[in-house]
């Protein structure tokens, strides 16, 4: 399986070891909801929980989540979630301690406070409900920030199922298993004093991406399509922006350094 990596839109890590290639092209964003994981994928991801519950996770020692319900559905989307946690744990006898802590307008003012942030750096994982009432004081931005997060895992896959409901022919959906990676620190995604939006006539927003920014993010990549197939393609705008050719570059140079002795790892743009 391939992976993506793209600049605030993302690298591709590719498909599965053993598993046919499907074309970039034939992938497209889009935002879907929860579908169940294909069965034969359920035993393997039971056999990993188990397996990291034999140091965490016993009645003594639970796993500590920490619980930002967010606002809008935030709360109900972390509430059935936090029931399918119960659910597993009760089954593999995987136990959780649920810690619920203010985020967005469930807050008190603040987007995320300090203490928050705090809570959940001590935290095995933490549970992140919809937030999006206040754009100006974004929740989402200051967790991402105050926890120094950057890279964001995209899994792509098909049920069998499904297949037939793709607009897609079945030759193309069939089998597809991606990994998209993304950059989700830099670029223009950041809400930053450099972002103007008060004119009603106009508005801007700076793109900028740094020689670690892009490094990090590779590294993110590179060991993702380790445990894959290998093969990873960049989804850039070089071809018509300046800071996508910075990045392309950079992103070459570091697979140039980091995979020079391991010939199983490419990388290839999606643009040319």
């Amino acid at each position: 399986m391939a992976a993506f990596i793209a600049p605030a839109v993302g690298l591709a890590v590719g498909r599965a070891q053993g598993r046919r290639s499907v074309s970039p092209r034939s992938v497209r964003p889009c935002r879907v909801g929860v579908i169940p994981p294909p069965a034969r994928f359920a035993r393997p991801a039971l056999r990993m929980a188990t397996s990291l519950a034999k140091e965490k996770g016993t009645l003594e020692r639970p796993y500590k989540i920490v619980v930002l319900t967010g606002d809008g559905a935030g709360p109900a989307v972390t509430d059935v979630a936090i029931s399918v946690l119960e659910s597993v744990g009760s089954f593999a006898d995987i136990h959780f301690d649920f810690e619920r802590l203010p985020y967005g307008t469930s807050g008190d003012h603040t987007a995320v406070s300090a203490d928050t942030i705090a809570a959940c750096e001590r935290a095995d994982a933490v549970l992140r409900g919809p937030q999006g009432k206040t754009r100006t004081d974004s929740a989402h931005e200051s967790l991402r920030v105050g926890l120094g997060l950057f890279a964001q895992l995209r899994p792509v896959t098909v049920n069998e199922q499904l297949v037939a409901q793709s607009p897609l022919r079945p030759d193309i959906v069939t089998g597809t298993d991606l990994l998209v990676v993304r950059e989700v620190s830099g670029g223009a995604l950041p809400y930053t004093t450099d972002s103007e939006g008060d004119d009603e006539e106009s508005a801007s927003s700076v793109m900028s991406y740094d020689t670690a920014a892009v490094e990090r993010i590779g590294q993110v990549a590179l060991s993702a399509a380790g445990l894959r197939s290998g093969r990873v393609v960049n989804v850039d705008k070089a071809d018509v922006m300046n800071v996508s050719a910075f990045w392309r570059r950079k992103l070459h140079a570091y697979f140039s350094k980091a995979a020079k002795n391991r010939p199983e790892i490419s990388l290839d743009d999606l643009v040319r």
